[in-house]
């Protein structure tokens, strides 16, 4: 699994506007770290009261602190964080499947162009070779 960058996933441009509001709304103070320390997003007036994980299949990637109001901003970090990770994996899936697919087609117009079957059967070996 390629890691979420915490830092990152809070600069997106449709997240950002959405994460300021919700800090705003809770008229709380707030301190985003990743999971280095280093400060990703502070609040005037932040105080460091207690921490709350931001975790992705039980690795944590950072942390949020600030009073209890704070923790939803944490879980919805997780969650988001999350959702990243599934979209990776389904992009890496994708990938491969389009690998195959290219493959199968490749295979096929080179095989229908052929008429002799020891030539045909040499080329799915030369295809499968590539493959392995």
């Amino acid at each position: 699994m390629v890691p979420v960058s915490l830092g990152k996933l809070i600069k997106k441009r449709a997240f950002a506007p959405i994460l300021l509001r919700l800090v705003s709304d809770l008229k709380s103070s707030i301190v985003i770290e990743d999971n280095e320390g280093k400060l990703l997003m502070a609040t005037d007036g932040a105080e460091r009261l207690t921490w709350y994980p931001v975790s992705v299949a039980g690795e944590v990637i950072g942390r949020v602190n600030g009073t209890e109001k704070v923790a939803a901003i944490a879980s919805l970090l997780s969650s988001m964080a999350e959702s990243e990770v599934e979209k990776r994996a389904l992009v890496s899936e994708t990938l491969n499947k389009y690998k195959e697919v290219t493959l199968l087609y490749d295979m096929v117009e080179k095989v229908s162009s052929c008429l002799d079957t020891k030539e045909v059967a040499r080329l799915v070996i030369e295809e499968a070779r590539k493959v392995i």
